[in-house]
């Protein structure tokens, strides 16, 4: 989802003044300053790394939309679609960042600090949608909904610099990521934690794939490649078969890994990372490296797909209703996620999104006027999810006792 930070037309002096500051080298004024902070944008990017980031954003998205008829209506398509989906898409979502965060830049303080503007924006304003919309109050230690994700990787990304010669690395974590489901506590959502342990043999695995390895894995031949297509559509057909035969059940403690309610539930992890892996590989090894209308291009700007899309699946799933065809709930989803990929992964908003999180940063960077404001603004939206409950709870005891 996240690759290589999309770059941000930043005026030269604004660069040489963040770089003086952090003692680095200062950008040349004739350059192309298609950059972030310090940092030239003069990678190779292969459009199948987009092309399969389209595939899975779309997914995710589709999936978001069912999401709030998945346990209603526990034995219907519906179920064994979002059952299906959530087997694999984050998975292969996080080996992407994993293998686009080999770079010193998306480790960079620039990198990382933009991620947490990201996430602190986007999570504080679904935890204020959930207190409004469903009395929720906020608990800043607990990302809302999809947030978690922008988390994981903000950490993930920070700690693989300190494993990078750790022998066995990728054995070492799907030996933790299995064994650490038997924590009593490892239910928790504080900080996303139990996420960030049970995906991170998906980051190694993506972020020690190397680059010439991959080159090599890119010049199969055709004939490979639509052999890899038939075992993809076969896999996938036996593999939602017998979710529908319920001859493989996945509970929603299983998909999201929780802890385990019994000791042999470790079993469904397995199968789960190993569903995850073949498909993850056979779906990125299908997909041709050449640019294809629109899915290149919203597989390139699936952040702010993913950012700003789960607002929408929420209110879709609480005004639709559940009194409805499902056939139609399919449809309607389908649709929807047409519409907020097309919306949301354009260039347009893409560049834009990007200059104002850039704009956040160069501005809180140099603490000038401009970022002095920003941090009270963030300040006083903090102090405005912390005090949410007691304020909430202050105004209804006190019209309760006027009653």
């Amino acid at each position: 989802m996240i690759d290589n930070e999309e770059t941000e037309n930043l005026k030269p002096e604004k660069i040489n003044e963040i770089n003086n500051k952090n003692n680095k080298i200062p950008i040349n004024n004739n350059v192309n300053n298609n950059i972030i902070v310090s940092i030239s944008n003069n990678k190779i990017r292969y459009d199948i790394w987009d092309n399969y980031k389209g595939v899975l954003i779309f997914l995710v998205v589709f999936a978001h939309f069912l999401y709030s008829y998945y346990k209603k209506f526990p034995h219907s398509l519906i179920n064994k679609i979002v059952v299906f989906i959530y087997s694999f898409h984050m998975p292969a979502f996080v080996l992407c960042s994993g293998f686009f965060s080999k770079s010193n830049n998306s480790k960079s303080k620039a990198s990382i600090s933009k991620l947490i503007i990201e996430y602190i924006i986007f999570d504080s304003l679904l935890m204020l949608y959930h207190f409004y919309m469903n009395n929720e109050y906020p608990n800043i230690f607990i990302p809302k909904n999809s947030c978690w994700y922008i988390l994981s990787l903000i950490f993930w990304r920070m700690i693989i610099p300190f494993f990078e010669k750790e022998n066995f690395l990728f054995i070492k974590s799907v030996f933790f990521a299995l064994i650490v489901g038997y924590s009593p506590n490892f239910s928790m959502e504080t900080l996303s934690f139990k996420r960030t342990f049970s995906f991170f043999p998906f980051f190694v695995l993506g972020y020690f794939l190397k680059n010439e390895d991959f080159k090599n894995i890119m010049n199969i031949t055709q004939k490979i490649k639509f052999i890899l297509i038939i075992f993809l559509l076969l896999f996938s057909f036996i593999f939602f078969y017998l979710l529908i035969e319920k001859k493989i059940v996945f509970s929603e403690n299983s998909l999201l890994m929780y802890k385990y309610n019994y000791y042999k539930e470790i079993i469904k992890r397995t199968q789960l990372f190993i569903i995850a892996l073949i498909m993850s590989f056979l779906l990125l090894f299908s997909l041709p490296n050449k640019k294809i209308p629109i899915l290149t291009m919203i597989g390139r700007n699936s952040l702010y797909i993913y950012l700003f899309h789960r607002v929408f699946t929420l209110f879709f799933g609480r005004y639709l209703g559940f009194h409805i065809n499902l056939n139609k709930i399919i449809f309607y989803s389908f649709i929807g996620t047409i519409i907020i990929v097309i919306v949301f992964g354009n260039n347009y908003i893409n560049k834009k999104m990007n200059q104002f999180i850039d704009f956040i940063y160069v501005n809180m960077s140099l603490n000038n006027k401009k970022g002095k404001f920003i941090k009270f603004l963030f300040i006083l939206l903090f102090s405005l999810i912390i005090l949410i409950r007691p304020i909430d709870k202050l105004i209804y005891h006190k019209i309760g006792k006027k009653k």
